[in-house]
């Protein structure tokens, strides 16, 4: 488990933001209050001054007031500013909390071969091993019940008339020799 999976890992973090949310509602709230001013005396700039009262009370309006700005009409560009000297570098700031965790990148290339290692005690053979072991054995099989076959005519020819006792113990050695 990392750092920033801990539970206190992720309130720190949580506190930190909530911190900056509520920093950014001050400069909001600021920024309204000084542009609401700015709002307010922009109109009260277009409206001309109220001359005096004139006799017996009757209102008597004064000259018009200087022209208020169009705010549609944009005014000429100012000469562009030189660039000011760089300043001081500012102090190192505080060490930051620690990210979250990035992404896990891709595979990288396969590496080399290593040497072989000591040999285990236990020997495992796998599909191609024991299907060329079963080919073998069948093959030795068969080849055994061919010898057995000839054996066994072999003996048939040859115990006709008087070695027909060497026939019997042909094929009953034949017989104990194959495990039948």
């Amino acid at each position: 488990m990392s750092v920033n999976q801990t539970k206190y890992g992720v309130q720190n973090r949580l506190a930190s933001l909530e911190n900056a949310v509520t920093e950014l509602k001050k400069e909001n709230a600021e920024l309204r209050t000084h542009l609401l001013t700015e709002l307010k005396n922009a109109v009260a700039d277009t409206v001309g001054q109220t001359g005096a009262t004139g006799r017996d009370g009757a209102s008597i309006t004064g000259p018009a007031g200087p022209a208020g700005k169009d705010s549609n009409v944009q005014g000429p560009r100012g000469a562009e500013g030189r660039r000011g000297d760089t300043g001081p570098r500012g102090e190192r700031g505080e060490t930051g909390e620690q990210g979250i965790q990035g992404v896990t990148g891709a595979p990288g290339a396969q590496g080399p071969v290593g040497a072989t290692g000591p040999a285990g005690d236990i020997t495992v053979y796998g599909d191609a091993e024991l299907q060329a072991a079963v080919v073998k054995l069948r093959t030795e099989l068969i080849q055994q019940r061919a010898r057995f076959l000839a054996a066994h005519f072999q003996a048939m020819a040859e115990a006709k008339g008087p070695h027909e006792k060497i026939w019997r113990q042909r094929l009953e050695t034949l017989k104990r020799d194959a495990g039948l």
